[in-house]
């Protein structure tokens, strides 16, 4: 048989990390913790605002879950033809669309949760959704630069998404408690997001 390959976990993650795909992995970060970020204080923000009992608020979590669920399923499909369509750049605009929709999703549901829960709920669905399709497509992405470390590379950027996620979960924990406006956080977020994503694009 053929000579066996070494994988080392260094050079995948630096890999990971070389221009332009380290712009995909910081923008896709930005967006699973903005997702991150609504599921863990949607119900302290709730209870700042409307006198919901747990059984309420428990329920107007089922957006979010549907939107995770509903992305899955169908993001999949989604960036497999576009990638087949157009090739690797194809499967990457994807991650560009999804991550758009999920900053606009966000800034929306900062402002609208403190008078109109409905309509922000129905911003919660279309992040979720969008954020999940998105980490379809940058995983797609990882996995094909990487042919021979694939799993290593999967690590590497769910790694990176969850150490984001508790960078941003601390800093708006502390938002949060010297009461600013969800609006202002979640525009901020937002605006990392749109930021990011001219660097994210592989033509």
């Amino acid at each position: 048989g053929g000579k066996k390959r070494k994988i080392s976990p260094l050079s995948t993650i630096a890999l990971l990390f070389r221009y332009p795909l380290v712009g995909v992995i910081f923008c896709n970060g930005f967006t699973f913790s903005a997702m991150i970020m609504i599921s863990s204080n949607f119900s302290i923000i709730i209870a700042q605002y409307y006198p919901f009992g747990a059984a309420i608020i428990g329920l107007m979590y089922m957006p979010y879950g549907l939107g995770c669920l509903t992305g899955a399923f169908l993001s999949g499909k989604v960036v497999d033809s576009a990638r087949n369509m157009f090739g690797l750049g194809g499967g990457v605009s994807t991650h560009v669309i999804f991550a758009i929709a999920t900053a606009i999703a966000v800034f929306f549901y900062g402002w609208l949760i403190p008078y109109f829960p409905i309509a922000a709920i129905c911003c919660v669905f279309v992040a979720s959704f969008c954020g999940i399709a998105s980490r379809t497509a940058v995983f797609s992405l990882g996995v094909q630069l990487n042919p021979g470390g694939a799993a290593t590379a999967t690590a590497a950027l769910i790694c990176f998404q969850f150490l984001l996620s508790v960078v941003e979960l601390f800093v708006t924990g502390i938002a949060l408690g010297r009461l600013i406006a969800p609006g202002f956080i979640y525009t901020v977020w937002a605006g990392l997001i749109i930021l990011t994503v001219p660097f994210s694009v592989i033509v």
